[in-house]
């Protein structure tokens, strides 16, 4: 079954999204050629100043065993701070680009 791996964490202090966004652009060649990670996405809410990634996996072994060692140690180096991470089974998925239905049980 895929997996999401929702990671969220506070905007550092003295940035503002511009440099988030810097930050964001400087990391996405680490994620391109990752066995098992179907995809990316960075967020940011204003509002919240709460910024972050959404990993989608096709395999929750391989994601468990991404986001432990280097990767957090990365991220707390380069954000700050300990991550918030929601662990979520993606059963099916509806794409409207391609109009398609995938299940993954």
């Amino acid at each position: 079954m895929h997996v999401l791996v929702f990671v969220r964490f506070p905007r550092p202090e003295g940035w503002d999204a511009e440099t988030l966004y810097a930050k964001y652009k400087e990391t996405t060649v680490l994620y391109t050629d990752i066995d098992g990670l179907l995809r990316k996405d960075y967020h940011y809410n204003p509002e919240t100043d709460i910024g972050g990634g959404m990993y989608l996996w096709d395999d929750e072994q391989k994601a468990r065993a991404f986001h432990q060692g280097p990767w957090m140690e990365r991220l707390l180096a380069n954000y700050g701070s300990e991550p918030e991470i929601d662990w979520l089974q993606i059963p099916m998925t509806t794409d409207g680009i391609n109009h398609s239905v995938a299940v993954h049980l």
